[in-house]
């Protein structure tokens, strides 16, 4: 190739052109500034209307970047280029594109699915079974976590989606289950009361339902009673801890025991000397 006649061409074609060239490159400029404004637009008009934060995420992104994809086509015509044969060439790179990253692309469904479908939204407290934490953000190829300990996990959208997904918050409230074990020889009606007065001295435990205490199991060295109570879903942890440390405390005043592993040794025919 002669690269000197391919700049001097350049070169020529850029002198001709320039004035073409200058207001097509302002007409670029302009046009990434509005299609970033109107997306914006867009999105604060849905968040007064009270949408969803992932539709609108998603939303403001199509928007912005389907406009970006109008203005270059806008400008490539201006400046002469052929726009059929544009075309074909992105559809032919794209067919390429997409077989290479037919994971990507996966993900990007995925994630369209995650917004329509709504399973979660930002906000909730879910559980993947390989992750759980509060959801940060939905985004095309990535959903993010934020773990109770503060850790940030980053999930591929085609495996939340393959995925059963356990959402805690979807629901306006939520049951805690707090189980303990006592003797077989301690009084079951007693221990029931003292789980029962314990849990009605916490506010956050909601009065309806009602908070109740079963027998779940005879185990082999204890009987295990159940405290179901009902909470707003942000209450929980703070509630189970509360009743963990409390009802044993209280077992503790009055005489209950909770019983734990051990194992007695019998030896037959005695010691010997």
């Amino acid at each position: 190739m002669d690269f000197a006649k391919l700049y001097n061409s350049v070169s020529l074609w850029l002198q001709a052109n320039w004035g073409v060239i200058l207001k097509y490159l302002i007409f670029l400029i302009v046009g990434f500034y509005l299609s970033a404004k109107v997306s914006k637009v867009v999105a604060s008009i849905m968040k007064k209307r009270n949408v969803d934060p992932a539709v609108i995420n998603l939303v403001r992104k199509l928007v912005y970047y389907t406009l970006i994809f109008v203005v270059l086509l806008s400008v490539l015509t201006g400046l002469g280029f052929n726009i059929n044969s544009l075309l074909a060439l992105i559809g032919a790179v794209g067919l390429g594109i997409g077989l290479a990253l037919k994971d990507s692309l996966s993900q990007i469904a995925s994630g369209i699915q995650l917004v329509i479908f709504r399973p979660f939204t930002i906000g909730d407290f879910i559980d993947l079974g390989s992750a759980s934490g509060i959801v940060q953000d939905i985004g095309f190829f990535y959903t993010t976590l934020k773990t109770l300990d503060n850790k940030v996990i980053t999930v591929p959208n085609n495996v939340i989606t393959t995925s059963s997904i356990v959402n805690f918050t979807k629901e306006k409230i939520r049951r805690v289950d707090a189980t303990f074990g006592i003797g077989y020889s301690d009084d079951i009606k007693k221990a029931k009361k003292i789980m029962l007065d314990v849990a009605s001295k916490n506010e956050k435990i909601l009065k309806e339902p009602k908070t109740e205490v079963f027998v779940i199991e005879l185990g082999d060295s204890s009987v295990n009673l159940e405290l179901r109570a009902w909470v707003d879903p942000a209450d929980y942890w703070d509630v189970y801890f509360y009743l963990l440390e409390n009802v044993k405390i209280e077992f503790d005043k009055n005489g209950i025991s909770i019983p734990f592993p051990q194992m007695d040794v019998h030896l037959d025919g005695g010691l010997s000397k």
